[in-house]
């Protein structure tokens, strides 16, 4: 070959590489400019077994430091009992995070052969209305559910006794909190395994409850897995949503079942809003987890719900009607939504799988993955998105029944978000059952400029609680309108808000 030829050779092999690595910065760098995330699992501190991991995860911030703290419940080894973890945010960038189960009063067991209370779901709320966030540990074999008083610095009182909590409500799977008779004070609801029917404790003030079966309905098996509240028809109250894994014989309801909130009283809704899932046998494979959220920015309620046979994804079209849009494949337990990307909707990411359903803006979504999600645990259960170092992009949690449990950080850069938290009238931490919706910049209540909708509300998924920040993106929209709609009617509207803050807003008038 000549001289020439042999320059020309080695010219193009430049070139191909050249070409090859600019297109991998350029697949880098389109990446990124998504969700793209860091396993910090180990650098944040973020306890965990190789072999056994968690069921629920709740974030909330407990000590009220302004930074989000993280619980995990239900940690499966069958050889020892492990507590549950209360993994305090230490507030640094990156993050770290310390374990004080023990010493805040709240390190209830996990799960041993059977011989130990084997809690499973939890909730944090405010239920004495005293600004923090207090907790219930709902426990499945011995009936041993748990109340506990925070003092406000994220140390806990067992008041399980003196606040009216039985000790014999066996099989307790699911809870939510939700002020479900409009009287300013949170109620909690709770599902119990093997059929039997939820459990109403009605908040009568005092950190006192009465306990009562849920009301409303007869006395066939219920759906009995996973549990979330939320204002699914527009009417105001929050309702509710129950799953059910095992089958449920003699016409139970179940395995999905959407219940109308009437006061006190419920009325099966389910086949008149259209949501089914399905039950294929006698064996256990029915659904896990139900999760609410706007996905097409409409200003309703849409829901997944996840299980055996994937998930099945339903628009709301009014009046508490529900339209199946698609479904994934895949055994899930908890699909969780939140805006990865900052870019003004809400995406989609279901426990365990190693990449993110991205939203294209009008509800449609592709799997993006090759972003970093990666080291999840077997069988995961349950995702929660949260943004622990404040920097404006959602972080993830997921918890794994068979370990390790894992915490991703987000290293998204983007200056359009917003993060709202709210008080409610009566002073209520989280302010639960209250709407915000976002518009432009002096289109408020124009529905044809609605940016986001969200509702805050305490369990979702299966086993797990979201943040009771309310995250938005917003893209590069420079002003936004917020308005928040507490459960009750009160309204607040801050006009001209700039994004990249995190905005609190009171009902009673304060800041």
């Amino acid at each position: 070959m000549s001289q020439l030829g042999c320059f020309l050779r080695r010219l193009f092999a430049v070139a191909l590489l050249s070409g090859a690595a600019l297109w991998a910065s350029a697949t880098e760098s389109d990446i990124c400019s998504g969700p793209c995330f860091t396993n910090a699992t180990t650098s944040a501190g973020f306890q965990n077994l190789e072999n056994y991991g968690g069921h629920g995860i709740q974030v909330v911030d407990v000590n009220g430091d302004g930074w989000l703290d993280v619980y995990v419940t239900h940690i499966a080894d069958p050889t020892e009992n492990r507590p549950d973890l209360l993994l305090v945010n230490e507030g640094q960038n990156p993050p770290r995070f310390t374990e004080i189960a023990a010493e805040a009063g709240v390190s209830d067991d996990g799960f041993f052969q059977g011989v130990s209370e084997e809690s499973h779901a939890a909730v944090f709320a405010d239920l004495d209305n005293d600004g923090d966030y207090d907790l219930f540990n709902a426990h499945t074999w011995n009936g041993h559910n748990r109340i506990y008083r925070n003092d406000g610095t994220g140390r806990f009182t067992d008041l399980t006794e003196s606040a009216g909590i039985e000790v014999t409500d066996l099989g307790s799977r699911g809870v939510s909190a939700a002020d479900l008779n409009g009287d300013g004070l949170l109620d909690l609801v709770v599902s119990a395994w093997q059929g039997a029917q939820p459990i109403v404790y009605w908040n009568r003030g005092g950190m006192r409850f009465e306990r009562q079966r849920l009301h409303g309905v007869d006395n066939r098996p219920f759906a009995n897995q996973g549990i979330a509240t939320a204002d699914f028809d527009g009417d105001g109250r929050p309702d509710l949503a129950l799953t059910a894994y095992e089958f449920l014989e003699n016409g139970g309801l179940g395995p999905i079942a959407l219940l109308k909130n009437q006061t006190e009283r419920f009325v099966d809704m389910t086949d008149f809003a259209g949501v089914s899932y399905e039950q294929r046998s006698r064996d256990a494979g029915g659904s896990n987890g139900v999760t609410f959220a706007d996905f097409d920015t409409d200003g309703m309620m849409d829901v997944l719900i996840s299980g055996a046979h994937g998930s099945k994804l339903y628009r709301n079209v009014g009046e508490g009607r529900f339209h199946l849009v698609r479904r994934f494949d895949g055994i899930r337990y908890t699909g969780v939504f939140g805006d990865a990307d900052n870019d003004g909707d809400l995406d989609l990411y279901l426990a365990g799988e190693n990449g993110i359903h991205l939203n294209d803006g009008s509800g449609g979504f592709s799997f993006r993955g090759g972003i970093g999600l990666e080291g999840i645990g077997t069988d995961a259960r349950s995702a929660v998105f949260a943004d622990v170092n404040n920097d404006g992009a959602l972080d993830l949690f997921v918890a794994s029944k068979y370990g390790p449990n894992t915490f991703f950080l987000n290293q998204a850069q983007s200056p359009g978000w917003l993060k709202v938290t709210l008080v409610g009238p009566q002073g209520t931490a989280g302010a639960f059952g209250a709407k915000v919706a976002l518009y432009e910049a002096g289109h408020a209540g124009e529905s044809e400029f609605l940016l986001g909708f969200r509702e805050a509300r305490a369990g979702t998924g299966y086993c797990s609680q979201d943040a009771p920040v309310l995250h938005f993106g917003v893209g590069d929209v420079a002003l936004v309108d917020v308005v928040v709609t507490f459960q009750g009617g009160a309204s607040v509207t801050r006009a001209g808000v700039a994004p990249a803050q995190a905005l609190s807003i009171d009902a009673r008038g304060g800041p």
